[in-house]
């Protein structure tokens, strides 16, 4: 995952993300001095993870921070489609390397499978569709 975490909607939260929860709470500055500021805002009790946060006039954010990243199928003749658009692929087995390799099936590329596990996950995972 990058370093600054993306926002990420609570319906989009999977088991196994790990998130940042982001409360943002506009305060109304009531007096300054030179090492503190006193403002108003309302503190509220309640657990972090809400959808919605327990404090009134709290706007909460999410940031995905990691997301682990299964591992490729194996099974001959899987396909998947990569999350960020790259393609859909298929696992073959290529008999004049005599490994299997994942290849796209809109241009032909043909790729390792330690490639694509790396491709993976920059991409943010997949989607198995066969």
């Amino acid at each position: 995952m990058p370093a600054m975490p993306k926002r990420i909607d609570f319906a989009d939260i999977k088991v196994g993300d790990t998130i940042r929860v982001v409360d943002v709470v506009d305060m109304v500055i009531t007096e300054r001095h030179e090492h503190e500021i006193r403002s108003v805002d309302d503190e509220g009790n309640g657990s972090i993870y809400l959808e919605k946060s327990p404090r009134i006039g709290v706007n909460r954010k999410f940031q995905l921070v990691d997301r682990p990243v299964p591992t490729l199928p194996t099974k001959l003749g899987s396909v998947l489609e990569l999350h960020n658009g790259a393609g859909t692929w298929i696992l073959i087995y290529e008999v004049t390397r005599g490994k299997s390799i994942w290849v796209n099936t809109h241009n032909g590329v043909r790729q390792s499978v330690a490639f694509m596990q790396q491709r993976v996950a920059s991409a943010g995972g997949f989607e198995v569709i066969l």
